[in-house]
């Protein structure tokens, strides 16, 4: 369960990561 828990994390934050990355790439900020 804590193993399951950690990977949701994980996707989590790697969304985010790549929304942060998408962000810096373009100039206009999209929310």
């Amino acid at each position: 369960m804590q193993r399951s828990l950690s990977a949701v994390e994980y996707s989590r934050d790697e969304e985010v990561l790549a929304g942060m990355a998408k962000a810096l790439s373009h100039p206009v900020r999209v929310k």
